[in-house]
């Protein structure tokens, strides 16, 4: 064969997998680019080896499952990035292991979630418990937005259970068995049945199979019977909390001196299902779009209420709008200054003027309360002149 025309055909093919490969890196750059839906994963990843070492595991899956799933997914252990401008990037905010302690945190992810945000949370996330280092003194996250209250005990040492599926028919839930082998966790009992709340749908549940539960040496650390769920949603909210997130660790140093890690959360196929399909649950907001609609979202308020005095606007959300011709709202109100308190009364005020530049805007109500910086008002707004957009 010519060899002028096999270097001829050499360049040619060389210059089309040169372009082949920009051609990839291009489509690799555009999915990186535009992912279905952005995650932050806030975590703390202190003082317990088990709960650093699911963190640890953690932050190794998921951008796993994200390059896998096209989202994005960026963690952080600097809470002070629990604000609304930085929350307003992420579809999904997920607590791999604490919760916020500052009262403006707390308030902004609040905001956030009753404006349309989704959240996922794992095991000790949901720990509460007077007195500790994590008091029960966040009456809206534990008691309305978890419904679980305090923790109260939990199964010793780590060990895996026959998990039931409560509810087949959610998205989180629909590709897995009736019952399933768990990995192995620390399962915690809590305050409230939450078998009573009508807002809660348990999802997941251990099964009366796994009994007796726990290996202790402690006797109340192993469970003989009793009913104890351990994944569920909220139905006014895009969430999802899951117990587990405990890996058994070598405390006692059996095998070596470095806190070996035991058992791991996420080599499952089971379960890790359960959690991407939860995962991409939250982030498909066209599947959630009748939980926790977005409202807009403004600065920070100033002045505390007082009677008769107006209230400046920091966040918003429709409740209720009537069809008259000049219809009438129900708002709730969000301050949002760590000098608001946990109380999150709903007042009513007679009258309310809200406009399409709320931010700028006040409401007025002879009826508010002299009430020493609330958190939320419910205000029942008579509109006069524009619509609220």
């Amino acid at each position: 064969m010519n060899k002028t025309f096999i270097m001829s055909a050499l360049r040619v093919l060389g210059t089309l997998g040169i372009a082949v490969l920009i051609c990839c890196c291009s489509a690799l750059n555009a999915t990186s680019r535009n992912p279905k839906f952005r995650v932050i994963a806030f975590f703390t990843a202190k003082q317990d080896p088990a709960h650093i070492s699911f963190v640890n595991e953690a932050n190794r899956w998921f951008p796993e499952m994200a390059a896998k799933y096209n989202f994005s997914y960026d963690s952080t252990s600097d809470w002070g990035n629990l604000n609304s401008d930085f929350l307003a990037k992420y579809q999904v905010v997920i607590f791999l292991d604490t919760r916020p302690e500052d009262p403006a945190q707390r308030v902004a992810f609040e905001g956030y979630m009753e404006h349309g945000g989704a959240w996922m949370g794992f095991h000790f996330a949901g720990f509460a418990l007077t007195p500790s280092t994590y008091p029960a003194n966040w009456d809206w996250y534990h008691n309305t937005f978890l419904g679980s209250g305090s923790y109260l005990s939990n199964t010793w040492r780590p060990t895996s259970a026959i998990l039931r599926v409560e509810d087949r028919r959610h998205p989180a839930t629909h590709h897995l068995p009736e019952t399933f082998k768990s990995s192995p966790n620390e399962w915690y009992r809590w305050e409230k049945d939450l078998r009573q709340n009508p807002d809660i749908d348990i999802l997941v549940s251990i099964d009366a199979t796994s009994f007796p539960l726990g290996t202790g040496p402690k006797q109340n650390e192993i469970w003989h019977s009793g009913y104890y769920p351990v994944v569920w949603t909220n139905k006014k909210y895009r969430m999802i909390y899951f117990n587990m997130g405990h890996n058994d660790m070598d405390y006692e140093h059996k095998y070596d001196t470095t806190n070996k890690t035991l058992s791991y959360t996420f080599n499952n196929p089971i379960q890790d299902r359960l959690i991407i399909d939860s995962l991409l649950w939250l982030g498909d907001r066209d599947r959630n779009a009748g939980a926790g609609t977005p409202a807009a979202k403004f600065e920070v308020p100033s002045l505390a209420p007082q009677q008769g005095a107006t209230v400046k606007v920091s966040s918003y959300k429709i409740l209720q709008q009537s069809n008259t011709r000049h219809p009438s709202f129900e708002l709730l109100v969000y301050g949002g200054d760590n000098g608001y308190s946990n109380q999150s009364n709903a007042y009513a005020s007679t009258r309310c003027i809200p406009r399409p530049k709320m931010s700028k805007d006040k409401l007025t109500g002879p009826n508010v309360p002299n009430f020493p910086r609330v958190r939320a008002l419910r205000l029942a707004c008579a509109h006069t002149s524009q619509a609220l957009t």
